[in-house]
């Protein structure tokens, strides 16, 4: 998978279908078939507060924007190269740096808001199993 793995945001729908929000794809392509697991991003869902991004933080980031762990999916990693590569503007300029991708990944294992199947597969696809 060229464009899908770790860091890359991709402008998509909202968990309700009604914005198209940045996403962030938190692993590499996990399992078979091959998945990633995807946050959004939202100036206005303030529930989740347990990892909240300032401008500076990414290109993206203008104003406190919160991290959606309750609205986490996986997605099939061959159907979102297919978007990209269908249509290029589904994927923002700029990916997460390293430092920032990792405060988001950690607030996975922080939230109080996400959901235990989500929890269970990034403990997979992030190696983070005790």
């Amino acid at each position: 998978m060229a464009f899908i793995k770790a860091g890359v945001c991709l402008y998509l729908p909202d968990e309700v279908g009604k914005k198209t929000r940045v996403h962030v794809i938190l692993n590499d392509p996990h399992g078979h078939p091959p998945t990633v697991a995807l946050v959004s991003l939202s100036t206005t869902v303030s529930a989740d507060k347990t990892t909240i991004l300032n401008a500076g933080d990414h290109s993206y980031i203008k104003e406190e924007t919160y991290v959606v762990y309750p609205w986490m999916k996986c997605k099939n990693a061959a159907k979102l190269e297919a978007a990209v590569s269908a249509d290029i503007s589904i994927r923002h300029r700029h990916d997460c740096s390293p430092e920032l991708l990792k405060r988001i990944q950690d607030g996975i294992f922080k939230s109080p808001h996400i959901r235990p199947a989500a929890l269970e597969y990034c403990r997979r696809a992030l190696n983070r199993i005790n």
